[in-house]
């Protein structure tokens, strides 16, 4: 099937808006596969997962078997227990400007404001167990690679443009959320991006106006009650701080303004032994060879090879999706 997956044509630069059709074209995608008859085995590429998973998760889609292939969806969204909301320099998925600041402020943990009013949309903007029906509902393949340059995590925050272009391509889309004009690969919408609201205060008669939040060190001293309702993140769109969010443009605050906390499903073992496999170590030609001695990427198996690189190379990979899918 074919959808709007690639606005724009410049990947990097609209995959926000990609993540949004995903999940607008998921019902689409359910409604076609339920005229299907017969054993139905469904597979996906890249962010065609959060298609899949959306359809599988979101509406009732059923398939026999699903095969997850560099799956461009946040591990959290499958398993909460990926989830990572340590500011330390091990979890990659923060932004580096702000590891001083009580990770109560992040636009990522916001929704934990809410999360005991069920009456309140806000507890749901989170990419913590998003799709967390998908594993149960079918039996899941998740095939990734450990060499995938594209869900690579950088030791640093990436800049926009790095060498390789698609190199740490995840964590561009992932941590530059709400950087907004600084940042063309970026959004204006929360995320990673830092509102300065004032307050005013007398002295004397005279009224002086002051940033609430002019360093880590105020927004650590602030009650939790302000972060909440003055969040320290940027305050785009207007109608994501009220308490009814209706379940698409929740999609869509997702996609543009709540980082996920955690690496792709595409480079992440989130099942267990029996149905996860790393095709940069299983499935590769006996004795590891490879028909690529990349100057940047050596002999690692990237994001698109299953279809780039020449059967030869990768027939144990097909061979694999014939076996498990009962496709002889």
């Amino acid at each position: 099937m074919t959808w709007k997956g690639d606005i724009g044509g410049i990947s990097f630069l609209f995959y926000h808006e990609d993540v949004a059709s995903a999940f607008q074209t998921a019902p689409h995608l359910k409604d076609y596969v339920a005229g299907l008859t017969g054993q139905k085995i469904i597979m996906a590429q890249s962010l065609g997962n959060l298609v899949v998973s959306s359809a599988i998760a979101d509406h009732g889609m059923g398939v026999d078997k699903y095969f997850m292939l560099n799956a461009a969806v946040p591990s959290e969204a499958h398993d909460a227990g990926l989830w990572s909301d340590s500011p330390g320099a091990a979890n990659r998925m923060v932004h580096d400007e702000w590891r001083d600041y009580t990770n109560i402020c992040w636009s990522a943990k916001w929704h934990e404001f809410f999360a005991g009013n069920p009456s309140d949309d806000r507890g749901h903007l989170t990419w913590s167990n998003r799709l967390g029906g998908v594993l149960a509902a079918t039996t899941t393949y998740n095939i990734y690679s450990t060499g995938d340059q594209v869900f690579e995590l950088r030791a640093e925050t990436p800049p926009t443009v790095t060498f390789p272009p698609d190199r740490y391509t995840w964590q561009k889309q992932e941590t530059h959320k709400g950087r907004g004009g600084l940042d063309p690969a970026g959004t204006s919408w929360a995320g990673w991006g830092f509102e300065h609201p004032t307050y005013e205060t007398n002295i004397n008669g005279i009224v002086y106006t002051f940033d609430r939040y002019p360093n880590a060190m105020a927004v650590n001293a602030a009650p939790p009650g302000q972060l909440r309702d003055i969040p320290v993140f940027r305050h785009n769109p207007s109608w994501m701080f009220t308490s009814s969010i209706p379940p698409a443009l929740r999609n869509e605050l997702l996609a543009k303004a709540i980082p996920a906390l955690s690496p792709s499903a595409g480079n992440t073992a989130i099942l267990d032994a029996d149905f996860a496999f790393d095709m940069n170590v299983t499935f590769k030609p006996d004795g590891g060879v490879w028909g690529r001695d990349h100057g940047d990427y050596g002999k690692r198996w990237l994001h698109n090879d299953m279809r780039e690189m020449a059967f030869f190379y990768t027939h144990k990979l097909f061979k694999h999706l014939v076996v498990q899918g009962d496709l002889q």
